[in-house]
């Protein structure tokens, strides 16, 4: 049998460095950057699982360029991270307006460079787990300063220093003409280096959609050493292999606290004890609606739910008739105008507040005649959306051949076509696999457990992370070990001990599935 190919998401995500110019940015040019960037690290900082950012750094580029906050992982010291970022904007705010023209001035960009390096090494030597790759972003309103950079990228390429790519924003006032990212990938004069690939982006200083998009692209996963998806176009027996890369739409709610807020559920999942206890009964106040056409399916997550017409006993029988003929009329008039209803979840009791979003649309796969039943889904908030990838490495503005066309038209004229899915009609073999892992000899008591488990083995009911928090920080190593390098078993290790203490927290440590204290808040257990 053939090996099963593998890879460990999240190992090369890159170190940030980042450098604001506090001598010729505008303070709130440095304040819309500075807010934009603590949002971004904050929610990569709060993910479970592995590290988004493995390592940050700041610095203020004034006349004397300052650490404002050491390169170091910024999970678990979001506070203090808090400090040093509000420690720039003072920064910012006090210093001149002016840019030096002096000697000392003009040098002042390598001296905050050779920092960075110095840095950048010094946590390299520490972390032995970390991907060696830097990208730097830089915010400023001089010119000179690009230039600057842009001829220390050439030197930085061939010094081989791990920088992989120089972000730069160059702030402009209101009335000057922005543009789209201008990349700049030059070749020194002898034409043997290639530079380290540098893009400029001119933005206003209070616009900060620019700002969200890089930042939140920390949270993309970053690794090209292997193909994640092989899309196979029959025959079978030669098939066209489409070699593709998955990437996250958004950051998954499950991985967050206030997962309670984000999804709901008609009942206690594996994520809870016992699958037992309350639940909320929810609050969705209706806020707008939009035409179901313009809802992306990117915008939408999490296992979507039929709402139909109460049977709750509490009621009369004139109450449970006309609240479901108003649920048919509601049906109809969205059937009719093609919307969907846009809601809020109120009544929280967590502070601050977390109000997830959700659509509300009549469900097409309702019984004939039904008409009174609707699909509720979860929608993605604004904090959550991931920004498109990089530009693909090619060129998608060239034509493709027309050979290549008709390779894919052939082989899509031998699939059968339906003109709808009836998941009634593709099984995919759970009940016979959940019937088969049932069977499975338990282990003798007491025998020692040579193999930690994988996803795969999680028991029946409970989800990967749970099997993980009950296994505990030894279990997390030995995963990592089977990654096959050194350093996935240290990330292992420490994924599973970070794990293992989250369990503990949430309720005792006898294989309980993990879950957020927070969960809790609604039901007040």
């Amino acid at each position: 049998m053939q090996k099963q190919e593998t890879r460990v998401p999240f190992q090369d995500q890159m170190c940030q460095a980042v450098i604001v110019d506090t001598l010729s940015s505008a303070i709130h040019g440095v304040q819309t950057f500075t807010k934009s960037l603590l949002r971004s690290v904050t929610l990569a900082a709060s993910v479970r699982g592995a590290a988004r950012v493995p390592a940050l750094g700041l610095l203020a580029l004034g006349r004397a360029p300052t650490i404002c906050w050491q390169m170091q992982e910024p999970r678990g010291r979001l506070d203090r991270l808090g400090t040093a970022v509000a420690q720039l904007v003072d920064r910012a705010r006090l210093d001149p307006g002016a840019v030096s023209t002096d000697d000392d001035g003009t040098g002042r960009l390598e001296f905050a460079l050779d920092i960075v390096n110095t840095e950048f090494d010094d946590f390299c030597s520490k972390q032995a787990q970390t991907s060696g790759r830097l990208q730097l972003t830089v915010l400023t309103s001089d010119p000179e300063v690009i230039g600057r950079l842009r001829r220390w990228s050439r030197a930085a390429a061939a010094a081989a220093t791990g920088l992989q790519k120089i972000q730069v924003f160059e702030v402009v006032g209101p009335n000057e003409a922005t543009q789209e990212a201008e990349w700049c990938e030059d070749m020194d004069a002898d034409g043997d280096v290639e530079a380290v690939p540098l893009e400029v982006l001119r933005t206003t200083a209070g616009d900060s959609a620019p700002f969200d998009r890089h930042f939140q692209s920390w949270l993309l996963e970053q690794s090209t050493s292997t193909e994640h998806v092989r899309l196979l176009l029959p025959p079978l027996e030669a098939p066209l292999s489409l070699h593709c890369d998955m990437q996250a739409a958004l950051v998954s709610p499950l991985s967050l606290p206030f997962t309670h807020r984000l999804l709901l559920t008609p009942e206690k999942t594996g994520w809870h004890a016992g699958g037992r206890g309350a639940v909320a009964v929810y609050h969705l106040e209706v806020t707008g609606r939009v035409a179901r056409a313009g809802l992306c399916q990117s915008a939408i997550h999490g296992e979507p739910l039929l709402l139909r017409a109460s049977a709750c006993v509490r009621q009369s029988w004139d109450e449970l008739v006309a609240n479901s003929q108003s649920l048919r009329s509601l049906c109809s008039e969205l059937l009719a105008s093609g919307d969907v209803l846009i809601a809020r979840l109120a009544g929280g009791k967590t502070l601050p507040d977390v109000s997830g979003r959700f659509a509300v649309m009549p469900a097409s796969s309702a019984p004939e005649g039904d008409g009174g039943t609707l699909l509720l889904c979860s929608l993605v908030p604004a904090e959550l959306v991931l920004p498109p990838g990089g530009p693909p490495p090619y060129c998608a503005d060239e034509p493709v051949p027309q050979q290549v066309t008709a390779e894919v038209r052939r082989r899509l004229a031998g699939l059968s076509r339906r003109v709808e899915y009836n998941p009634l009609e593709v099984p995919c073999g759970l009940s016979e696999a959940l019937a088969a892992l049932s069977q499975k000899p338990s282990a003798p008591h007491g025998a020692a457990n040579t193999q930690a488990p994988g996803p795969e083995s999680a028991r029946p009911g409970q989800p990967p992370s749970s099997t993980a928090s009950s296994a505990g920080p030894s279990r997390g190593g030995r995963a990592g070990a089977r990654g096959g390098t050194t350093a996935g078993a240290r990330a292992g290790s420490r994924a599973g001990g970070r794990v293992g203490r989250g369990g503990a927290r949430g309720g005792s440590g006898r294989g309980r599935p993990l879950f957020w204290k927070e969960d809790w808040a609604e039901t007040g257990q």
